[in-house]
Formats: C-alpha cells, structure tokens, sequence
C-alpha cells in the first residue's frame, strides 16, 4: 500500500503510530502500546542498567504482538492488491 506518508528512520513507536494515524485514525488505538515499547528499541540495546523483570517483559512481548496483529489486519492481502493497485491508477 502505497501512502503520502514520508515515514523516517527512528525507534520511536509512538512517533511511527501517530504517523499511521494520516492514513487510517484506528492507530489511534494502539498508541499506548507503542508509547510502552519505545524505550526497548533504545534502552534495551544500549543502556547495561536497563533490564527489565521477567513480568514486565512478558508485558512488552504481548504489546509487540498485539501491534503485529493490529497492522497485520490492514494489510492487503496478495489477493487484494490487485483490487488496490487498480484503485490507484
């Protein structure tokens, strides 16, 4: 899917949803999730002292998975992108 969007590269998740937002308002939903996440994209790789319990981690890998699941829904499928692709052109 093809979008206006011009997306950068960084790690914050919260910024990329409210991104997602232009193009369909329901990434709303699953800001909290991303705002949760942010900090294991850097603090994670690059701070020794950030080390999270494994309850808080099993909290993380279940926000991960809920947001894959959530954008895995909006995807066209290879059956329905040649209904978009037609659409847009």
């Amino acid at each position: 899917m093809k979008t206006q969007v011009e997306f950068p590269f960084i790690h914050n998740l919260e910024k990329l949803i409210e991104l997602c937002t232009q193009c369909d308002p329901s990434f709303l939903d699953i800001k909290p999730l991303g705002q949760e996440l942010t900090p294991y994209a850097v603090e994670l790789r690059y701070d020794d002292e950030f080390w999270p319990s494994f309850e808080i981690a099993q909290q993380a890998l279940e926000a991960a998975l809920a947001i894959q699941d959530f954008v895995m829904e909006r995807i066209p499928t290879a059956q329905g992108m040649g209904d978009l692709a037609n659409e847009q052109s």
